[in-house]
C-alpha cells in the first residue's frame, strides 16, 4: 500500500501550478521553449516546493540557449506541421489519480506577458 501511495502521489498539491505545468509540457513538447520556460516559471511562482517544474524549467531553459533562432518561422509551428501525428493534449498531463476529484476539463490560462 506504501509504494503504491508514492507511486501516484501528487508532485504538488496546488492544481493551478500543476495545470501550468502541465501547459510549460506542452509547449516543449512542440519546441516552443519560451512559452514552456513562462508557463513553467509560473508553476514555480505558484508553488515554490514544486521540484518537477523547477527542474523543467532549468531544463527548457537549457535547451533553450542551444537552439539557434528562428529566421523568420517559428519553430513550435514548424515541429507540429513536420509531426502531423502530433495533438497537443493537455488531458492527458492532467489524467493524474493524484489529484483529488481530477477529471477531465479544458482550462486555458493565459500567463501573463513578459516584461
Amino acid at each position: 500500500p506504501d509504494v503504491a501511495n508514492e507511486l501516484y502521489k501528487s508532485p504538488t498539491e496546488n492544481l493551478v501550478a500543476y495545470i501550468l505545468y502541465a501547459k510549460g509540457r506542452q509547449h516543449e513538447r512542440m519546441g516552443d521553449y519560451e512559452e514552456a520556460a513562462r508557463a513553467y516559471r509560473a508553476a514555480s511562482t505558484r508553488d515554490p516546493k514544486f521540484k518537477e517544474a523547477r527542474k523543467s524549467l532549468q531544463d527548457v531553459e537549457v535547451r533553450a540557449s542551444q537552439v539557434p533562432a528562428p529566421q523568420g518561422g517559428q519553430v513550435a509551428a514548424q515541429t507540429v506541421e513536420e509531426t502531423p501525428e502530433f495533438a497537443p493534449n493537455i488531458l492527458e498531463e492532467l489524467a493524474v489519480p493524484a489529484i483529488q476529484g481530477n477529471s477531465p476539463v479544458i482550462i486555458e490560462f493565459l500567463l501573463p506577458p513578459t516584461p
